[in-house]
């Protein structure tokens, strides 16, 4: 049986996991790489899905934004976080 520090740990990595385990779920149910022949063409799409997703791809944890565009306000210390909560 494991002690109640190793379940915290585990715990804590689940969570700070999400991000990436949502991101590949979104990338897995959006692309199709069966017709694929060689590394390269695999490359391409993935590069090109990783773009889509930062530059286009709205957010909804992001105030509707793309993760460029919310990076983008959200360092721009001049701009209130109160912009940021009316597009929600």
């Amino acid at each position: 049986m494991q002690d109640s520090v190793s379940l915290c740990q585990e715990g804590a990595t689940v969570g700070i996991m999400l991000p990436q385990e949502s991101f590949f779920g979104h990338m897995k149910d959006e692309i199709d790489l069966t017709k694929c022949k060689n590394f390269d063409e695999v490359k391409i799409i993935i590069d090109d899905w990783i773009n889509y997703y930062n530059t286009e791809r709205y957010q909804w944890e992001l105030a509707k934004l793309s993760p460029d565009e919310y990076y983008e306000i959200y360092s721009d210390r001049r701009i209130s976080s109160a912009y940021l909560l009316r597009r929600k």
